[in-house]
């Protein structure tokens, strides 16, 4: 029979049509159009990228150096050596005190100075007391980290009191009410939010006192002071 002979021969031709096909599609992989000559192409290398560095905040200015720019109230108790010149050197000896002042923040650079004292002074057997309700414009000059130097002055009244020898009679004056100036430096330095010390020089000149039936009364003083202020609201 030559049936069975003639299917395997077409058995056989299907296979080597089909192995004819896989060959051919498998060299068409391997050939490359823009590399007609089939040489190995390099690949293409991406840069590594760069490791990226934190980035450091910069430094934030120290908010030490003006606690008091967020707190408008504060009060400062002074202590020092008063000294004392004119009519009033005659009547007392120079000795430390203690002052108070009160301040009120206006803006960043300007600031309102209250300052209340009163202090006697005695030297053989006369005395004079000095009684003033002052105020003053307060300037800050510059800040540098948490130091701050500043300048003052205003205007004040004054009640000078003094007993005093006249023809050999101790005498006392009457009180009686005069205006004067005041002003001064000193610096700042701010300890955390809330408190600062210092020094400070105040200087008073107050106008003169005239007395009915007496001489009047002349003379300035000044104090070089130790400061400590508490600020809050």
């Amino acid at each position: 029979m030559k049936y069975p002979l003639k299917i395997s021969k077409n058995i056989l031709s299907l296979v080597l049509a089909t192995g004819l096909f896989i060959s051919t599609g498998s060299v068409a992989q391997d050939y490359n159009v823009e590399n007609p000559n089939n040489r190995p192409v390099p690949r293409k290398t991406t840069p590594a990228a760069r490791p990226v560095e934190p980035q450091t905040a910069a430094p934030e200015k120290s908010s030490v150096s003006s606690p008091s720019d967020y707190l408008r109230h504060s009060l400062t108790l002074a202590f020092g050596q008063s000294y004392l010149f004119g009519d009033f050197s005659d009547l007392g000896e120079e000795k430390v005190i203690i002052d108070l002042f009160y301040h009120y923040r206006a803006s960043y650079i300007f600031q309102f100075q209250l300052n209340i004292h009163s202090h006697e002074f005695n030297m053989n057997g006369q005395s004079i007391r000095l009684s003033s309700a002052n105020a003053a414009i307060k300037a800050k000059l510059y800040d540098f980290d948490s130091f701050a130097p500043y300048v003052f002055g205003g205007l004040g009244l004054y009640w000078p009191e003094a007993e005093r020898f006249l023809s050999s009679t101790l005498t006392n004056t009457d009180s009686n009410t005069s205006m004067g100036l005041n002003g001064g430096a000193g610096m700042d330095l701010f300890l955390n939010q809330k408190f600062a010390t210092g020094f400070m020089l105040h200087y008073h000149l107050p106008f003169r006192a005239k007395y009915d039936n007496q001489p009047s009364l002349s003379g300035h003083y000044m104090k070089l002071l130790v400061t400590l202020t508490y600020s809050f609201m």
